[in-house]
């Protein structure tokens, strides 16, 4: 605000995935992840919505993933898709409460993209994850900015609340 003088835009990108079967999951670990994964979104949305709220005006896009749609993706990984879930009822609240304001809030959910995130996945991983694509190749950073792009754009007043999946196809229901 102090450089600019307005936020237009907020693009809540930070995410940490968790492994481990939910039995054996620690308490601090789970903590950890809610608290990056879906606090952060959420002090940083509380932050700025009452600036936009002045400016009348304002986008809103919270990254989440397939794997909070599907419970997620590989063996032990409930932890992350529960806390992906959690930004996209997040999002929709936010709609919700500041659409008549002129503030959008959606939710962008990624398929297997290469990104540091999933470089820690195993090559039995990846080749399984990308054999379930349709579009057979992973996803790209360009491939989520492009989307990001049409949803924080102004001439956008009308997408709102929305889940939109970014995935190659992946989530086909």
């Amino acid at each position: 605000m102090a450089q600019y003088g307005h936020i237009e835009v907020l693009i809540n990108n930070a995410g940490v995935v968790c492994q481990g079967e939910l039995t054996s999951l620690r308490q601090e670990t789970w903590q950890r992840v809610f608290k990056i994964n879906v606090e952060g979104p959420f002090l940083l949305c509380r932050d700025v919505i009452p600036i936009m709220q002045q400016q009348k005006f304002g986008r809103i896009v919270n990254i989440a993933s397939v794997a909070a749609q599907t419970g997620g993706g590989f063996l032990g990984n409930t932890c992350y898709a529960a806390s992906k879930g959690a930004v996209i009822s997040l999002s929709k609240g936010i709609a919700r409460e500041y659409g008549e304001q002129g503030i959008s809030c959606n939710t962008l959910c990624p398929g297997y993209v290469e990104t540091p995130l999933t470089a820690a996945m195993s090559h039995e991983q990846v080749t399984h994850a990308v054999q379930a694509i349709p579009a057979k190749r992973p996803g790209t950073p360009s491939d989520i900015a492009q989307a990001i792009l049409l949803l924080v754009s102004e001439k956008n007043s009308y997408i709102n609340g929305v889940t939109l999946n970014v995935d190659g196809g992946l989530i086909r229901y």
